[in-house]
Parts: structure tokens; sequence; C-alpha cells
């Protein structure tokens, strides 16, 4: 689980928890949790589906999400879930593969968490010629 902060449809941010989940193929969002957050929601017929998984069938509206990790912002596709969402004291949302796989590269070695954000080419000779550094980020603060 992480935290991670998400636009508002008023241009501001908030502190949403997260799952990583390496088997769901985009973000997710309980509607439920977005519309109390104040994200936008995406309600026309053209986004409508129906999404499928280990929980069962949810209708489903799919949108983007927009996000700040590190203080860049990305944008990713995402489906605002007509579900409860899982059970769980606090509402989470689910961080998917699309858009989160092109933008970093991470690795889950129980307890520890590594993410490390995708360069281009150039960036990266250069970084491989540097000494490492791996700053660390408390697990309380959103990314």
């Amino acid at each position: 689980m992480v935290r991670v902060q998400v636009r508002t449809r008023y241009g501001d941010f908030v502190d949403l928890l997260f799952c990583i989940d390496t088997g769901a193929d985009y973000s997710a969002l309980p509607i439920t949790l977005a519309q109390h957050e104040g994200i936008a929601v995406p309600q026309g017929e053209a986004s409508r589906g129906v999404v499928a998984g280990l929980v069962g069938r949810a209708n489903r509206y799919r949108g983007l999400l927009r996000v700040r990790i590190f203080g860049e912002e990305f944008t990713w596709v995402c489906d605002f879930l007509e579900a409860t969402g899982p059970a769980s004291l606090r509402p989470y949302g689910v961080i998917g593969r699309d858009g989160f796989l092109d933008d970093f590269a991470f690795c889950i070695h129980k307890p520890f968490f590594t993410l490390q954000r995708r360069q281009p080419l150039w960036r990266w000779l250069l970084t491989s010629i540097l000494p490492p550094w791996t700053p660390e980020h408390p697990a309380d603060k959103p990314l």
C-alpha cells in the first residue's frame, strides 16, 4: 500500500491510499471514494463498461487519473467503479500496469518496495557513471 497525491476537479491534490496490483490492467478507484475526495468522474455512456476481476463484475466508467509522484505529474487510464471496493477499514484504489509501468520500474522485495523513474537513454548513461544514491522515503508520507 502506498499514498499517492491525486488531482481533484478543483486543481488541488488529495492524498489517497493505493494498492499496487501487478495483475490489474488499469488503475481503479471506487466512484464513492472519488466523489468524496472531489476527483472528476466521467459519467458519459461512451466511457461506460463492465470490468471483471477476482471479486466479480462491476460497472465502470473509464477516465483519467492525474497523480503526482515525487513532484512530477502523471496521467493514467483509470476505471471508476460502481462498487464499494475491497472490504477495508480505509477505502483505497488500485494502481494497475497501464501507464504506471511506462513511467516506473519497481521491485517488491518484502518488506521493501523500490520505485525508480524510467529515464531516457542519455540520462541512464549519465547516471550509470555516477556513484549510486538511493534516497529513503518515509512510509507514512505520500510518494
